[in-house]
């Protein structure tokens, strides 16, 4: 199965996205979420979906990266959270549309 998954991120990784979000996870993991305007990446979900049985059919469009974890969820009161995610947003601003390419998939 890895050789398997290793040829499929091989075969998509140089394919564009773009960014949508930034966002802070309720596990405390920073997330930039991305799109796929093109469709490129749903050959790759319907090889995953055969080589993974019973992995849901249906798929967003949106995919993410997680970039850190900053805190665990518990270390986190209301307010940080709620002050972290408004810096999530203005970056959000900054960044929503960019493209980026996608150099390897893991």
């Amino acid at each position: 199965m890895t050789l398997e998954c290793t040829a499929l991120a091989d075969m998509s990784a140089a394919d564009a996205l773009q960014v949508h979000r930034v966002l802070l996870a309720d596990s405390g993991t920073l997330l930039v979420c991305l799109v796929d305007r093109d469709g490129n990446f749903n050959h790759l979900r319907e090889q995953l979906t055969r080589a993974f049985p019973g992995a849901p059919t249906r798929q967003t469009q949106i995919m993410h990266v997680s970039v850190l974890r900053l805190l665990t969820a518990q270390q986190l009161s209301s307010e940080e959270r709620q002050r972290l995610q408004a810096i999530c947003d203005e970056y959000t601003i900054k960044l929503k549309g960019m493209q980026i390419t996608a150099t390897e998939l893991w």
